[in-house]
């Protein structure tokens, strides 16, 4: 299991022991080593969860079942993600499953509703979490879900599962399902503005953080095995893109990145104006922003989108990215009358598909090498030239049709953009043959200050006697050594073995410890034969860049 660190603060589900101490450190099987310019900082990762013996011919024909679907799963991923025009389209998983989670009152802040989830057939991998909040006007919830289809059958379809709000309070006497007439202030059943903003955010914050417990305590759960929300994602529409970044905000311990559509604030005034949820909700959030956002808008949305993705966008402080779509087009990103769609989406739709995936593919994925290419893809779409490119390969667009269906980029604005290097060389020692020296250079094109100079570097699945130091280089580099003994494959075996004999061990003593409601304890992993070495930036206004390493251990 791999801890995942945004700035100073650890987002994981395992327990994990922190030192800091000056040059040198040491772990187990898991490292990750946290450079400073003159430290070091080790976190040892420790799963909950003792892994159990079985007979050996149990074992092998599991494995190879497991490691067949892995690798077809693997195998369909990779030729829906290894181009960049790709991103945005139908993935592998053609069938889509869905379930309906029924969240249960806490208090009057935390009502009882139900959430939608659809997560894709067949995939033998966690599917990340992304929860997409829809309009409150114009249509009920249900309804929004399928016109905004094309972003999240995208998302399904590339192995992400996607929750979306079916109502608040559904059997109470004042329901929310959405559906407030455009330009009014109250609903037929006399909820207002107020009431409906404030009911929802607080709904959508109380199921999804329901949906994570479920997933992560409770064996029955039906999604447990199907849904990841170590790493999560949000999103939203017009106003749900307002909201969702709120949402973010309150999550941020769990979501690694935000992507709003047209967001609108829902106020004329939203710095000055009183007795204002829009208003008042932007001054709360917004500038304390921390999470990674992506803001897509057309050229002419005149219905608020245009004017407020700038407002947000200015107001952040996190990594923040702002798409601004041409070819005429305006807050139509989904079909709808009143929402400027006479002349069509003009590819709104489709880019917005593009925006998602790849933010998804980039934030939530793991960062191991078997994504290393999706992710440097996704990396270039949402921080360097990917969107131009995509566009160059395509080509002219001719004819009435494609001209309002095809997407176009009028403005890109970023802050930052950032890339991270790593080099290395390997030393074998040869009066040690069992010791190796991995000597990893990192470099930044971003300006290393006090408040954002920390770059991790993370050592996974880490052999024995793990040892490492940093050195800065100049003001946008450092150097790390990482030092670390071999374990040849017949010792790995025998170290595999007495595993699995400690592993039945903990099965059998667990039956008595979970009399005392006492906890099992940590089986590690065996070692490797090779050895990962990863780079990002500790700090979100850094960019989120990343680097990878794969080292093949001599003598393994």
């Amino acid at each position: 299991m791999t801890a995942f660190i945004r700035g100073r603060r650890i987002a994981t589900t395992t327990t994990t022991t922190t030192q800091v101490i000056p040059l040198a450190v040491g772990c187990s099987s898991f490292g990750m080593i946290v450079c400073f310019a003159e430290s070091v900082r080790v976190l040892e990762v420790r799963d909950r969860t003792p892994r159990l013996a079985m007979p050996s011919t149990a074992r092998a024909s599991t494995a190879t079942v497991a490691a067949v679907l892995t690798l077809a799963t693997c195998v369909l991923v990779a030729r829906a993600e290894t181009t960049l025009s790709s991103f945005g389209q139908t993935g592998p998983y053609a069938t889509t499953r869905t379930a309906t989670v029924a969240v249960p009152r806490v208090s009057s802040s935390r009502e009882a509703g139900e959430l939608f989830i659809q997560y894709p057939a067949g995939a033998v991998i966690e599917c990340p979490l992304i929860v997409f909040m829809f309009p409150i006007h114009g249509f009920p919830f249900t309804t929004w879900r399928g016109l905004l289809s094309t972003v999240i059958s995208t998302l399904v379809s590339n192995g992400f599962a996607v929750a979306t709000p079916v109502a608040v309070d559904p059997d109470g006497a004042r329901p929310i399902r959405g559906g407030m007439f455009p330009g009014t202030a109250v609903t037929a059943s006399g909820i207002d503005l107020r009431e409906m903003v404030t009911r929802y955010l607080n709904f959508m914050t109380h199921a999804s953080t329901y949906l994570i417990e479920r997933v992560e305590s409770d064996p029955g759960f039906a999604l447990r095995d199907a849904v990841s929300v170590q790493r999560m994602g949000c999103a939203g529409f017009s106003v749900g893109g307002a909201l969702s970044q709120y949402l973010a905000q309150r999550l941020s311990d769990r979501v690694a990145m935000e992507v709003a559509f047209a967001p609108t604030i829902g106020s004329e005034e939203p710095f000055t104006a009183t007795d204002d949820i829009g208003a008042e909700l932007f001054r709360e959030y917004a500038a304390s922003a921390v999470v990674p956002t992506i803001f897509v808008v057309g050229e002419d949305d005149d219905m608020g989108g245009l004017r407020d993705s700038g407002l947000y966008y200015t107001q952040s402080r996190a990594p923040k990215l702002q798409v601004i779509a041409g070819n005429g087009a305006t807050h139509c990103h989904a079909i709808v009358p009143m929402s400027q769609c006479e002349n069509g989406s003009r590819g709104a739709q489709r880019l917005d598909a593009v925006m998602a995936h790849a933010a998804a593919t980039l934030y939530l994925r793991p960062d191991t090498p078997e994504w290393r290419l999706r992710k440097e893809f996704a990396r270039d779409i949402i921080w360097g030239d990917g969107l131009r490119d995509i566009e160059r390969e395509r080509g002219d667009v001719r004819g009435p049709l494609a001209q309002a269906t095809t997407w176009s980029v009028a403005a890109v604005k970023r802050a930052p953009a950032v890339t991270l290097e790593m080099t290395r060389s390997v030393i074998v020692a040869p009066l040690a043959p069992r010791s190796v020296t991995v000597v990893a250079r990192v470099r930044s094109t971003h300006a290393l200050t006090s408040a954002c100079g920390d770059v991790e570097v993370v050592v996974a699945r880490a052999p024995a006697e793990l040892d490492a130091s940093a050195t800065r280089i100049d003001a946008d580099a450092f150097e790390v050594t990482v030092r670390w003994r071999t374990v040849p494959s017949r010792e790995r075996a025998r170290e595999r073995e007495a595993l699995e004999r400690r592993a039945l061990f903990e099965r059998v003593s667990r039956f008595f410890r979970d009399l005392l409601a006492s906890r099992g304890t940590f089986v590690p992993a065996p070692a490797s034969a090779t050895v990962t070495l990863q780079a990002r930036h500790a700090c979100p206004e850094a960019g989120y860049a990343f680097a990878h390493l794969v080292v093949e251990q001599p003598y393994a």
